[in-house]
C-alpha cells in the first residue's frame, strides 16, 4: 500500500475512534506542554534548496508525462461513506500482518479492539527552515 493511503487510513482510523470514544465516560484531559517556537526563521540549507528544486522537476515530469494527478480525483477515486466504514472496519477489527516464524507476513488476521489507557496526542513539529506562514497553514 503506498505510504500516504496508509498515512490517510491510520488518520482516518484516529477521526473515527474520536467519535467513537464520545460514547462512554471521557477520559481525563492531559495538558499538553505548549510547543517550542523558534525565536527566528533559519534560512534553508544549501541542500535543502537542491533538494527542492529537484523535487519540482520531478513532479513537472510526471505532470507533464500525466503521470501525476493534479485534479483531486474523479470517478475513479469513489471513496463513499460505505468504503470508508468497510476500510474502517479492515483497519480497527483486523490485523495486517502476521508474525510467522520471526517474519512479518502480509495476512489478514481477525483481532480485539483495544482501548488506549491514555488520550493519543498528535502534533505536527516544523524544522526552523519553515516560514511561519507556511505553519499556520
Amino acid at each position: 500500500m503506498h505510504p500516504i493511503a496508509r498515512c490517510f487510513r491510520f488518520a482516518l482510523c484516529l477521526a473515527l475512534l474520536a467519535g467513537l470514544s464520545g460514547c462512554g465516560e471521557e477520559p481525563p484531559r492531559l495538558q499538553m506542554p505548549a510547543l517550542p517556537q523558534p525565536s527566528e526563521v533559519t534560512p534553508p540549507s544549501p541542500e535543502t534548496l537542491a533538494a527542492a528544486e529537484y523535487y519540482k522537476r520531478v513532479q513537472a515530469s510526471y505532470i507533464g508525462q500525466g503521470m501525476l494527478r493534479t485534479d483531486g480525483g474523479g470517478a475513479d477515486t469513489p471513496f463513499g461513506a460505505r468504503t470508508l466504514a468497510e476500510n474502517f472496519a479492515r483497519i480497527v477489527f483486523f490485523d495486517e500482518f502476521a508474525d510467522r516464524g520471526g517474519r512479518l507476513v502480509p495476512v489478514s488476521t481477525q483481532n480485539r479492539l483495544h482501548r488506549w489507557q491514555m488520550p493519543v496526542r498528535l502534533a505536527v513539529e516544523f524544522g526552523p527552515s519553515v516560514p511561519t506562514e507556511q505553519r499556520a497553514r
